[in-house]
């Protein structure tokens, strides 16, 4: 029974401690950030208490074990991952701060909303994005294929409903020494691929030349973020094409 009683108590005393670190925290800000976390704690402490409260409920069932998350790294030391977890965070808060600046009704809003409501906001805006890169990347893979085409004339044609026809399989978008692992071709992830560059060529004496220049990497880009009409102009022979 004295195994049981503790069992049920942890929970509560960690639910405990927790708590009182999340009110505690807000009177820790830096100086050049409490403006703005400081404004969304109550509602970041409400959420919170929802989560923690969501978690008691698991601990207490005994499924802590379905929902627990567990990192195994072997080759770095605990600074190492201490630091990289921080500089995760403060990345998360700069870009947080940033949304806030572009939309300025968000931050307001996420702090009138409850726990469900502001996960069910974030969710749609998740689902958002995902659809603008799922149109982004249909988009250009018939771009691209046409693009190819155009310029380097393969034979087959890269066709962009069929994977076979594209990639390592095609000549256009690869070399053969590549492609069949000779002598000579090494790759390794220092290794850029030739669209990256000007003129699809690197000066093996300086690698940043002319890296990120590659003609069919600023017809994406353009097609992306402005049209893809406006992606004919890279060459110079319109308005708005040096986008460098």
């Amino acid at each position: 029974m004295t195994w049981l009683i503790m069992f049920l108590i942890s929970p509560l005393l960690f639910l405990h401690w927790l708590l009182h670190s999340v009110f505690s925290a807000s009177s820790h800000l830096p100086g050049s950030m409490s403006l703005v976390e400081g404004s969304m704690s109550h509602a970041q402490q409400k959420r919170r208490i929802a989560q923690l409260e969501e978690q008691l409920k698991t601990l207490v069932a005994g499924r802590a074990n379905e929902h627990s998350d567990c990192i195994v790294a072997l080759f770095d030391n605990v600074e190492d991952l201490i630091a990289e977890n921080d500089r995760r965070q403060d990345r998360m808060q700069i870009g947080y701060v940033a949304l806030t600046q572009t939309l300025p009704w968000f931050h307001k809003k996420g702090c009138e909303l409850d726990y469900d409501e502001y996960s069910h906001m974030i969710k749609m805006l998740q689902q958002g994005a995902d659809g603008a890169r799922g149109d982004d990347t249909s988009k250009l893979k018939t771009l691209i294929s046409e693009w190819i085409n155009r310029e380097f004339k393969p034979d087959p044609p890269v066709d962009p409903e069929d994977k076979h026809s594209h990639g390592f399989t095609n000549n256009a978008c690869s070399r053969a020494g590549i492609r069949d692992r000779s002598e000579g071709y090494v790759v390794t992830d220092l290794s850029f691929p030739a669209y990256l560059y000007d003129k699809y060529a690197a000066n093996l004496d300086d690698l940043e030349e002319g890296l990120f220049k590659g003609k069919i990497l600023l017809q994406a880009y353009k097609a992306v973020f402005m049209s893809p009409s406006s992606a004919k102009d890279v060459e110079g022979d319109g308005d708005g094409a040096d986008i460098i």
